[in-house]
């Protein structure tokens, strides 16, 4: 049952990739390939050690579940492919100087983020630079040169289409190495939860929770809705509970927001900032009102208690460092191996790592965001609530260090900013009119709608000859 269940929906994600190729190849552009890239280079790891059979797997002794991690050769090898990944991106990035444009605050802000935690490591006697952190600096300060807009929203989209169908492939040939047991409080509906190329079922539903609203605004029409289909059985098969309510937030987002939708109503852009902040603030108090048991939250109540602890009692100004966290468990045993990235909470990990000074510049960076993507806040908040809701109780984003979901803290920072809104359309060839078409034009459309806004604010003449270089995009008139 279960290999015919991946099987047959590895064939139905397979032939949406072929479709999405031939529907949006003309939208692929360097920003495509970045986010693409990314995506396969943090997970490259994990796909090598579970493909080649070399990892281990122990029962935990805080958790009681049984847990897969990697060799020290895949290790070793994942920092060889993060020294070549580096030197990639960097020329990638070298190619787009000279048309970088605007600086982008929410980028810089991003690679600030990530050097200071790097930086509070000497604080806890650990390495400031580390191959980790050097990939982590190149691949941010090449978002704020690349090209802004439909591409990197596909690349995140065409990278959980790809995951998802290589992993239901890899569970059809492996079920065994595939699939997980299920655990006492946790189930799918295989009566397995499925893991794919990634080390856990988890880090599979994460994957799809982050890229399920990037394909709903890089993909049209039916290839759109099958796609969330696909992608929500997926999540489904993995069990996990987080990433559930995350793709159901995402959908109860679509709906109120109409991202997609041309018009924009004041009222619904000021409901998206309010959603944005809502969600920024629950996931911020979360942790911190009331007494939380240890149990609550699947042990993440222990996690949390255990880092206020730490905070109150050595260092509540400046943090610990980037991984500061994750010696709680190799060095103190205090915390599970499954526990060890994040202290589950994206607003408790930044304050672990730079005290209350990380909760200021994770604050200053989300209203960065808002601000460059004023004409555009619908689609921000669809991609950013979930986030948040993620990070409730996971990590969204890892600033200090690369993890499997590095690329969707990429295709967050150049998904807008530099975009422009939904472009008019003629309505016929008779009404001297427009309105705003149904869906965003795509990286030519735009291009083409800011030569003739520039034509026009400098009154230049223009000829039939002279204009006619800039192809008009065809509309179809019923």
């Amino acid at each position: 049952m279960t290999v015919a269940v991946a099987l047959g929906m590895a064939l139905v994600g397979s032939l949406l990739l072929v479709a999405a190729f031939r529907t949006h190849r003309e939208e692929w552009n360097a920003s495509t390939s970045f986010v693409l890239l990314i995506g396969w280079l943090v997970n490259s790891a994990a796909v090598l050690a579970l493909t080649s059979g070399r990892y281990v797997e122990r029962l935990d002794p805080i958790s009681n579940i049984r847990v897969r991690e990697l060799v020290g050769a895949d290790v070793r090898t994942f920092s060889y492919v993060m020294v070549v990944g580096a030197l990639a991106i960097g020329l990638l990035a070298f190619r787009h100087l000279p048309h970088h444009g605007r600086l982008h605050v929410s980028a810089v802000l991003a690679v600030t983020i990530c050097v200071l935690m790097n930086a509070t490591n000497a604080l806890s006697g650990l390495p400031v630079v580390s191959v980790g952190a050097s990939f982590m600096v190149v691949t941010l300060v090449a978002a704020t040169v690349m090209p802004r807009g439909d591409g990197a929203r596909l690349g995140a989209a065409l990278f959980g289409l790809t995951m998802s169908t290589a992993s239901l492939a890899f569970v059809a040939l492996d079920p065994a190495t595939g699939t997980r047991d299920c655990t006492l409080s946790k189930c799918g509906p295989l009566d397995l939860l499925v893991n794919g190329l990634t080390i856990s079922e988890n880090a599979l539903a994460l994957v799809m929770a982050l890229a399920l609203p990037f394909m709903h605004l890089a993909f049209r029409g039916p290839l759109r809705a099958i796609t969330i289909a696909h992608t929500l059985g997926v999540v489904w098969l993995t069990g996990s509970r987080t990433s559930l309510i995350a793709v159901a937030v995402t959908i109860l987002a679509i709906a109120v927001y109409r991202p997609t939708a041309g018009a924009r109503p004041e009222s619904r852009d000021t409901l998206a900032r309010l959603g944005i902040a809502l969600a920024a603030a629950i996931t911020f108090l979360l942790p911190r009102i009331g007494d939380i048991e240890a149990s609550a939250f699947s042990l993440r109540g222990y996690l949390w208690q255990l880092a206020h602890t730490r905070m109150a009692e050595d260092s509540p100004w400046l943090g610990f460092g980037a991984a500061a966290w994750s010696r709680l468990a190799t060095d103190t045993g205090e915390i599970s191996e499954g526990a060890i990235y994040s202290p589950h909470n994206q607003w408790l990990e930044l304050q672990y790592a730079l005290g209350w000074l990380g909760v200021l510049l994770l604050a200053w960076w989300l209203i960065a965001l808002v601000r460059e993507n004023r004409t555009q806040v619908r689609q921000l908040a669809v991609v950013l609530i979930p986030s948040l809701t993620i990070g409730a109780t996971e990590r969204a984003w890892s600033f200090g260090s690369p993890d499997w979901l590095t690329w969707a803290l990429v295709a967050l920072l150049l998904m807008n900013g530099g975009a422009t809104s939904p472009q008019p359309a003629p309505r016929g060839p008779s009404s001297g009119e427009q309105h705003l078409s149904r869906e965003p034009l795509g990286s030519r459309g735009r291009e083409r709608a800011a030569l003739g806004a520039r034509l026009r604010r400098s009154q230049a003449p223009v000829t039939r000859r002279r204009f006619s270089l800039v192809r008009p995009q065809r509309v179809s008139h019923h």
